[in-house]
């Protein structure tokens, strides 16, 4: 009878529990998602808590947040942020958080995620997340000239 009686409460509470469970939604970079050709050497990341149940969190709100930022998908994936982790910081601030890692170069692709601990005291992943560099130095610039031959068979204005 005891385990019954657990059974019916573990069952009563747990809808109160979802109530308060909180998910990582939103990852953008620049106010992008997964953005292209960023120019920016010191991009600006925002994220926001959800409830999957509600709209509004139910009072919950971020007390902390981690945001790791990975040259590869493989690193990520084992929580290794080898172009910037940085650490716990408690914090709510969600919005224009800046990078603030190793130099970011040309065309470097970045795979990046955030972990937000909630006033429980609860950490949850976000999914994550991309943005690659544009050109930004002059060098990367790179280009041949295209058109048609010119009378005297080189190629360019006459």
């Amino acid at each position: 009878m005891k385990h019954l009686g657990a059974l019916v409460l573990a069952a009563l509470l747990a809808p109160l529990t979802l109530l308060h469970a909180v998910t990582v939604e939103d990852l953008r970079c620049e106010y992008r998602e997964n953005p292209l050709g960023m120019d920016v050497v010191k991009p600006r990341l925002s994220w926001r808590m959800e409830n999957p149940k509600s709209d509004i969190p139910r009072g919950q709100k971020q007390t902390a947040y981690q945001v790791l930022v990975a040259s590869s998908p493989e690193l990520l994936a084992k929580d290794q942020g080898d172009l910037w982790d940085s650490g716990k910081v408690v914090s709510d601030q969600s919005i224009q958080v800046e990078y603030a890692g190793k130099p970011l170069k040309s065309r470097m692709a970045c795979c990046w995620q955030v972990r937000v601990w909630d006033m429980d005291g609860k950490a949850v992943w976000s999914k994550p997340a991309t943005f690659e560099m544009g050109l930004l130095e002059t060098d990367a610039w790179k280009a041949k000239w295209i058109g048609m031959a010119g009378p005297e068979g080189k190629r360019g204005s006459p």
